[in-house]
């Protein structure tokens, strides 16, 4: 059977996954979780503000995106190949 992905489609769905992960971090980070733990103590004493969380969730959406449409691509090719 052909299964045609929508591109588009997919990077959004994963684009919002991956941002509502971020977004999930940033609030344990401002609701006091040890950021040490999470991040392994190499960024011991640095506060991360709402400029550089907003800055990791945008990131993370278009990772996500970017992810999900060449999951999509490769999907595809391979569905033609059968």
């Amino acid at each position: 059977m052909k299964y045609q992905l929508n591109g588009h489609q997919v990077g959004l769905t994963l684009g919002i996954l991956f941002g509502l992960l971020n977004i999930g971090m940033a609030l344990l980070f401002r609701a006091g979780f040890n950021q040490e733990t999470m991040m392994g103590g190499r960024f011991q004493g640095m506060m991360i503000g709402a400029g550089l969380s907003l800055t990791g969730i945008v990131i993370s959406f278009i990772c996500g995106y970017i992810v999900g449409w060449l999951f999509t691509v490769i999907w595809n090719w391979l569905d033609k190949r059968k």
